[in-house]
């Protein structure tokens, strides 16, 4: 049988939850967990090297197993679960009083830790406070049982028989905030916190800002946290590569951005330069056209006086209509020309020249 670092996972994590914890609007965790897992890119760096346990380090977390995302409706349920859960390298608990209300959510923690893989599971903490149901001090200190988030198979050691009277200490990554000195549910969506916030009517708008802020870091610190432990790598580590991996990308970014910019920049001067030749032959093609009518003008006003020297009165009407734009030249010019000259040429000598009658 092959060790658990040759082994070739299908998944390599499966989010276990109860389902009315991925509900409401800016806390649907499961989803907002699952997208961030499978979205999130691996440092270059870190990436196709060896971690500690003997696995290669994926550049993604993908795929996450998540019921809602993977089972078809007619789906023999128990079978699917198992068969996903023997295929799976992380166990990721949504941990809330809600899940430990789930007798499916117990079933899931307690068969993956049969399976030997208990320091393979990390605890997302968005409500409730862990170990109330076991540990007086909590209860003490104004905690009930009803506030407990850890499942029941989480809170105890496997071993070969299963679970034993020992505590365990599960990785918790802690998604809650704080709210009058009290740990309440955290919010996968900033914008709904910050909502909730100003609809409190408690803090300034400068302080639910700052209160927003400090929420999204603790928020990306506790999903690196879940991150290291899937790859297998230390969360110190995986921070600092983190940081140096997500300033890279946004020089990227802001290099396509500029790129982008210069294209626009020069497509804008393209286009004012065509606009201002378009311009120029628009002016030139008038100045042009004015020529021609001017000099086809003095073409007329040519023939005109040659008509008249000539004593060809009916023709030189003609190219006079023509110059005033009273007759249009073109194909039908001789027509035009014929017509001029029967209707104006005697009435005109007769007119011009009574002395002839």
């Amino acid at each position: 049988m092959k060790s658990e670092s040759e082994q070739n996972f299908k998944y390599h994590a499966f989010i276990s939850y109860r389902h009315a914890d991925n509900k409401e609007d800016g806390r649907r965790w499961a989803t907002w967990l699952h997208q961030a897992l499978e979205t999130y890119q691996v440092p270059d760096e870190l990436a196709g090297t060896v971690n500690g346990r003997g696995d290669v380090i994926p550049d993604r977390i993908f795929p996450i197993f998540r019921d809602e995302e993977e089972l078809p409706a007619d789906a023999d349920l128990a079978g699917v679960i198992t068969r996903a859960l023997d295929d799976t390298n992380f166990l990721i608990v949504i941990c809330s009083p809600n899940a430990v209300a789930s007798t499916y959510v117990a079933e899931e923690i307690d068969y993956f830790k049969r399976l030997g893989r208990s320091g393979k599971i990390i605890a997302a903490m968005i409500a409730g406070e862990p170990n109330t149901s076991i540990d007086k001090s909590k209860l003490l200190a104004g905690f009930s049982a009803e506030d407990e988030c850890f499942p029941r198979p989480l809170q105890y050691v496997y071993d070969e028989d299963g679970p034993t009277d020992k505590l365990a200490e599960p990785v918790a990554a802690n998604f809650r905030i704080i709210e009058d000195g009290e740990s309440k549910e955290g919010w996968t969506n900033p914008e709904s916190y910050r909502q909730y916030l100003l609809g409190q009517g408690v803090l300034t708008s400068v302080e639910v800002k700052s209160t927003v802020k400090n929420y999204e870091r603790q928020q990306q610190l506790m999903l690196l946290k879940i991150i290291a432990g899937v790859i297998g790598v230390a969360l110190g580590e995986l921070t600092k590569r983190d940081k140096a991996y997500q300033i890279a990308l946004e020089k990227e970014k802001a290099k396509k951005l500029r790129r982008w910019l210069t294209g626009v920049a020069l497509l804008s001067l393209i286009a004012m330069g065509s606009g201002v030749f378009a311009w120029q032959k628009r002016n030139e093609a008038e100045r042009l056209l004015l020529d021609s009518r001017h000099n086809f003008g003095l073409v007329l006003n040519e023939r005109a006086n040659n008509s008249v020297s000539d004593k060809r009165f009916g023709e030189a009407a003609f190219y006079s209509a023509s110059l005033a734009g009273l007759v249009k030249p073109g194909a039908i010019a001789v027509q035009n020309k014929l017509r001029w000259q029967e209707m104006l040429s005697r009435p005109i000598a007769a007119l011009t020249f009574p002395h002839r009658r």
